[in-house]
């Protein structure tokens, strides 16, 4: 009976390590594809800072103005 209690205790911790590990690498992933988020949204935000800065600049509009407007501000 006791090797069989030690056996399930092994077994256990085996489980409990595994999942650890998989947490682990499910928040690094998590934590990664975040940052790629948080990165492009900021560059995006830059770069329509600097447009503003511009007053003179436009944009080129398409030549046909049936479209709406479709820009993501």
């Amino acid at each position: 009976m006791n090797n069989t209690m030690r056996q399930l205790e092994i077994e256990l911790q085996k489980a409990v390590i595994f999942e650890l590990v998989i947490g682990a690498i499910a928040t690094v992933v998590f934590f990664w594809l975040l940052y790629l988020v948080i990165k492009a949204g900021v560059r995006d935000g830059i770069r329509a800072a600097k447009e503003s800065e511009r007053p003179w600049y436009r944009p080129s509009r398409p030549a046909s103005t049936d479209l709406p407007d479709m820009r993501a501000d």
